[in-house]
């Protein structure tokens, strides 16, 4: 079963119908194991038909060109059964720190900022003032509380993608990927 089919380039749903001008129309069709067949089909106006892909059979690695350095063209059946290196990749792991990071400096400055306007709030409520001060106080009490709950939520959101991104390098070294049909299987070595 084809991975990607394109019509003239342009690429199709496999339970799609295409429509096509009459014609000279190029399919090509790739397999998940990277073989690719390619098929010319003539359209005519007003004509409905099945284009059958026939994908060969892959035996043994293609010979590469003389004077080429290159890896194969498509991966083996060996090459797909073998692990395959995750590795850690830095772009995660600096995201996930940046963006931890970022988190936590967010958190600590909703809690101050909370603790501000509350330590304003309760100032207002021991002063001497009218009555309309006094209401304003206490209707901040909702800000102040929601300030404080998103810092609360930035700080644990911090540290948990601080942590995930610490068990990544962890775990990405020593762990193993291999494809199935359907998924994969991912062995972790602690």
């Amino acid at each position: 079963m084809p991975e990607r089919i394109l019509v003239d380039g342009r690429k199709v749903d496999r339970a799609d119908r295409v429509y096509v001008l009459p014609g000279l129309h190029e399919v090509v069709a790739m397999a998940y194991d990277g073989r690719i067949a390619r098929v010319n089909v003539t359209a005519r106006a007003a004509e409905s038909r099945n284009v059958p892909i026939v994908f060969e059979a892959i035996e043994s690695r293609p010979a590469r060109p003389a004077g080429s350095v290159a890896g194969p063209l498509a991966p083996t059946r060996e090459a797909l059964a073998a692990p395959a290196s995750s590795g850690v990749k830095p772009w995660v792991v600096a995201g996930g720190a940046t963006a931890s990071l970022g988190m936590l400096v967010t958190g600590i400055g909703l809690h101050l900022a909370a603790n501000s306007a509350e330590d304003e709030r309760r100032a207002a409520l021991c002063e001497v003032a009218p009555a309309d001060r006094v209401a304003q106080a206490n209707a901040s009490v909702e800000g102040v509380s929601t300030m404080s709950h998103l810092g609360t939520a930035s700080l644990t959101a911090g540290a948990l993608l601080g942590v995930a991104t610490l068990i990544y390098v962890v775990v990405a070294d020593d762990t193993e990927m291999r494809p199935r049909p359907g998924g994969a299987e991912v062995k972790v070595t602690w």
